[in-house]
């Protein structure tokens, strides 16, 4: 059996209200024909008089309705109102006394892409929200500039054709931004973009280059406007957002571990830290290029050091200290190469310690527990805590009672050259050869020889000898002599002289026998004094004799004639 269609086969619509008039006060919502109970409906025809300016007509979402549907807003009020799709876009604003038609071509979305134009016009006027494009917004009759924000949290990414007059706000760490190639986007596309994140961001071009670079770095808190001619990229406006060329902020950092900087904190110039530490606390700053003027005011036994998140060994900050430092885009690290590092080396002119027992030590430095001791003969001394006096202390020696002249020394200080000396005994202490006594000598005979033995050269060599002596003669009869017998060439020299006698005996020695003092007279009893001097020119003796006359023959000195003294000295 055959199936008829009464119905011709085609879609039936439902049927759509013909004229809607509708006078408003406030912003109006229409729906659309389906199965609403609503007197708002969107019609065919629609007299609309809004009695205040600036409302709306809003029409619900597109997506309820096929392409195609149309309808006529005519203004018959005094004021401008107006058609806005569902999710707030301008659609047209008809001015007063104007009526303009309004059509579907795209449901795709909720807002829905919708085509105008005017009826009645005698002058063509385009609808600004027709004309509205990339970066231009519809504001009633008239377009205006916008920027549409747009976040990228995420990197890399791309920048497309779609961003053109876009504000891109990047918002991660350490990124990258790639830009669609030039060409594609064509020499008048533009985009506005800004580092929020916490590292830098590096804009790279498939081809050409930006600013004359392979790349460009936006550090966080930098922004820029990036266009292109179509074959370069270019930037307007780059630099850092900050309140004033140099400023300061004080950040409280208490505890311990990373302390990362994040939003206002970042990229400022000088900062200081305050709060109580409790273990070592590290100031954590984006790797990109930035200096960093430190003042550490932290309370706690703990370090405050600043790094990047990876860096080993940063730079650290002593409380109450202050310090300039820079990221190098790579690790953080310190403007001055003449940073003082405690303790300082000794080489830096320092202690290479922290304790004033530890610098002594470092240093070679004697210890007060040291002491300085009086030796033998000295008196004085102690420890090194005060000054110190030493003095020499005779009474504390040992007398010696037997000197070796030939090998014992004493000091001396010779003027002449400024120097001190020892000086052997020997040369300073008279030599006793030989002291006559009365008991060396016989003068029972006359002309006995009396003789001193050992006058050697060697021993008297380059010195003046001394003979003193005192003889009493004694006489029974007239005539005696007293002479001295050197070895000749020796030189002899002296004078004295004899009681009762007003002239000094004088002798002047020629090599020979000579006679000291003879007397003629009768009877003598008197003492002859005096003292020669001898230097011998070879090794000899010296032979002296006392005689009753000048003969040596038949003649007596008398019992009671001595040698008092006789010493050779040197």
């Amino acid at each position: 059996m055959s199936y008829t269609d009464v119905f011709g086969g085609a879609t039936l619509y439902p049927v759509g209200q013909s004229y809607l008039s509708l006078v408003f006060a406030t912003d109006q919502t229409l729906e659309w024909p389906l199965e609403q109970q609503s007197s708002n409906i969107v019609a065919s025809i629609m007299d609309l008089s809004a009695t205040v300016p600036g409302l709306n007509v809003i029409l619900t979402d597109a997506r309820q309705v096929s392409t195609g549907i149309q309808a006529v807003f005519n203004n018959v009020g005094a004021n401008t109102y107006t058609v806005k799709d569902s999710v707030g876009g301008t659609i047209i604003a008809p001015a007063p006394g104007t009526a303009w038609v309004a059509y579907l071509t795209d449901n795709s979305t909720a807002a829905g892409s919708w085509r105008t134009f005017q009826l009645g016009a005698t002058v063509s006027v385009a609808s600004a929200a027709a004309l509205a494009g990339a970066g231009i917004k519809a504001i009633s009759t008239t377009l205006n500039q916008k920027i549409e924000p747009s976040s990228k949290a995420s990197t890399p990414f791309t920048i497309v054709d779609a961003d053109r007059a876009k504000g891109l706000i990047y918002t991660a760490g350490v990124g990258v931004a790639n830009l669609t190639a030039a060409a594609t986007l064509g020499s008048d596309w533009f985009v506005l973009l800004r580092n929020s994140g916490s590292g830098d961001l590096v804009v790279t071009p498939p081809a050409g280059l930006i600013d004359g670079s392979a790349t460009k770095t936006v550090s966080p808190g930098e922004s820029c406007i990036i266009f292109t001619d179509g074959a370069n990229f270019y930037t307007v406006g780059f630099g850092q957002s900050s309140t004033s060329v140099f400023d300061y902020i004080s950040i409280a950092v208490p505890g311990s571990g990373d302390y990362t900087l994040s939003g206002v904190e970042l990229n400022r110039i000088s900062y200081n830290f305050t709060g109580i530490l409790t273990g070592n606390r590290n100031i954590v700053v984006p790797a990109s290029v930035q200096q960093y003027w430190v003042s550490n005011q932290t309370t706690g036994a703990f370090t405050l050091s600043v790094k990047v998140a990876a860096q080993v060994g940063p730079p650290s900050i002593l409380q109450t200290d202050r310090a300039i430092l820079y990221c190098d885009g790579a690790q953080v690290v310190n403007a001055s190469s003449s940073t003082v590092v405690f303790p300082i080396s000794i080489s830096q002119g320092g202690t290479g310690a922290i304790t004033a027992a530890a610098a002594v030590t470092a240093l070679g430095a004697v210890p007060t527990t040291r002491a300085i001791t009086a030796g033998s003969g000295m008196a004085g001394g102690g420890d090194l805590s005060a000054n110190r006096t030493l003095t020499l202390d005779i009474n504390s020696l040992t007398t010696d009672t037997t000197p070796d002249f030939a090998a014992d020394f004493v000091p001396t200080f010779d003027v002449s050259a400024a120097a001190n000396k020892k000086v052997l005994l020997e040369t300073i202490q008279p030599t006793t050869l030989k002291t006559l006594q009365d008991t060396d000598f016989s003068f029972s005979n006359q002309g006995t020889d009396q003789t001193i033995t050992g006058l050697t050269q060697a021993l008297l060599a380059a010195k003046n000898y001394l003979i003193e002596f005192a003889v009493r003669i004694v006489t029974a009869s007239s005539g005696y002599s007293f002479s001295w017998d050197p070895p000749a060439g020796s030189g002899l020299t002296g004078f004295g002289s004899r009681a009762g006698s007003a002239n000094p005996l004088q002798l002047a020695s020629t090599g020979a026998s000579d006679v000291i003092d003879s007397q003629t007279a009768a009877a003598r009893d008197a003492w002859i004094t005096g003292c020669v001097y001898y230097n011998p020119s070879s090794d000899g003796n010296l032979i002296f004799t006392v005689k009753q006359s000048t003969v040596d023959v038949n003649s007596a000195v008398v019992a009671g004639s001595s040698w008092s003294r006789a010493t050779i000295v040197a």
